[in-house]
């Protein structure tokens, strides 16, 4: 598990347009055997990343509905090695001057969720 206390200073930024993006699947190891839960996931023009962000709730109607493809955005990630697989360390995006995902946000995730973990790669 990362550091709730990140400072996005000390974050991988990217500012880019949009290509992919939508509801995928995500499995986790857990200490009951592997979950697989919804994940809302970007792709950025230039960018060797599946973004994503998981909510307990799997409600993404916010999110997808305000990032669209097109869109130029923000994001304040760590870089995962897997560029297919989604990288759950997306901690803050921006959209025209505006947060569109917190990082607070991400850190209630992080802390309630435990869903960052091991993906079940090919």
């Amino acid at each position: 598990m990362t550091n709730a206390c990140t400072d996005l200073d000390d974050l991988n930024k990217y500012e880019g347009i949009i290509t992919d993006e939508g509801i995928t699947q995500n499995t986790s190891s857990t200490s009951k055997g592997p979950r697989t839960s919804d994940v809302f996931f970007l792709r950025l023009d230039g960018l060797d990343q599946m973004l994503a962000t998981y909510n307990k709730e799997q409600s993404y109607y916010e999110l997808d509905s305000r990032l669209n493809v097109g869109d130029k955005v923000k994001v304040y990630f760590k870089s995962s090695p897997y560029s297919d697989a989604p990288n759950l360390s997306t901690y803050q995006i921006e959209k025209d001057g505006q947060v569109v995902l917190r990082q607070d946000e991400f850190k209630g995730k992080e802390m309630t969720g435990g869903i960052i973990a091991t993906f079940d790669l090919p």
